[in-house]
């Protein structure tokens, strides 16, 4: 089973959000701000990321920055309520998996991860494969 963090600081996103990856059959941890879900991550690596953009403290991309020094594949799927495409172009640029506006259905939310941890599964298995090739 995949674990996913889930990582917002309402708490009542937090558990609808993890509700709806729970039902879809994934572990879910939940951290309620960027610090506590690095501190998370360190402690047991999950599968996926899936944080809110807007959160005081430490925003999503903040969270983004600090999980690609620990782990540059992770894959981190960003949500938010004020979507713009230049949010969108600049998360990906700094490495997001996928983004997502809220509201959005829980099918929506599914896939994200779904694809993400498939995305993720590829990278494990190119890099395996690299490496056990004969060099040439």
């Amino acid at each position: 089973m995949s674990t996913v963090l889930v990582v917002d600081d309402k708490e009542m996103m937090r558990d609808s959000v993890g509700a709806t990856l729970r039902r879809a059959g994934f572990g879910v941890l939940t951290a309620s701000d960027g610090r506590s879900a690095l501190e998370a991550i360190a402690r047991r690596r999950p599968d996926a990321v899936v944080t809110d953009l807007k959160m005081p403290g430490m925003t999503g991309l903040d969270l983004l920055a600090g999980i690609r020094e620990i782990d540059d594949e992770l894959p981190v799927v960003l949500m938010t309520a004020f979507g713009t495409i230049e949010t969108a172009v600049e998360a990906m640029r700094r490495g997001a998996f996928d983004y997502i506006t809220k509201p959005f259905e829980g099918d929506e939310l599914i896939i994200a991860v779904k694809r993400a941890l498939a995305h993720a599964r590829l990278l494990r298995e190119n890099a395996v494969l690299r490496a056990s090739a004969p060099a040439a």
